[in-house]
């Protein structure tokens, strides 16, 4: 995350937190409703020009499969939108191998590409590559989190 610390972080959280209904765990990018585990790491293009994000190996490992059914990765780029992945999708560029350590924290490391709506995931490590897509709020709303809504 670089620029407008603050601004960047807490970029669309009021959509997870007021129109997902989402809850978030502390101060993290860890937020839960009913079965659903998000890590919602946010980002904006840095002085180098490209987009950046970590996905730190603790906050994966409060992911509890007999507690939440879904994990998922919901990252919000400031002024572009949102890309939503299953955790089992980013996981297959996740080798134990390409895991950093950061800040005496073990992470995983990712550079985002972005032409018009689509999007290339690449691990800053190895270098391997997974393909998304960008999607608005309606997007999200509608495909994705369907039934969590409900209270």
């Amino acid at each position: 995350m670089s620029g407008n610390h603050q601004y960047t972080s807490d970029y669309e959280k009021d959509f997870l937190l007021n129109e997902l209904k989402l809850k978030q765990i502390r101060n993290t990018t860890i937020f839960i409703k009913n079965d659903i585990f998000c890590l919602s790491p946010s980002l904006s293009l840095n002085k180098s020009k490209f987009y950046w994000f970590d996905l730190r190996e603790i906050n994966i490992s409060k992911f509890n499969g007999m507690k939440y059914l879904k994990f998922l990765i919901l990252i919000r780029v400031v002024d572009k939108g949102f890309i939503l992945l299953n955790f089992e999708e980013i996981e297959k560029i996740m080798q134990s191998h390409t895991k950093e350590e950061k800040n005496l924290l073990k992470v995983w490391g990712f550079k985002i590409e972005i032409k018009d709506k689509s999007v290339k995931i690449i691990n800053k490590k190895d270098k391997s590559i997974l393909l998304s897509s960008f999607f608005n709020k309606e997007e999200i709303k509608i495909n994705f989190f369907e039934g969590i809504n409900n209270d």
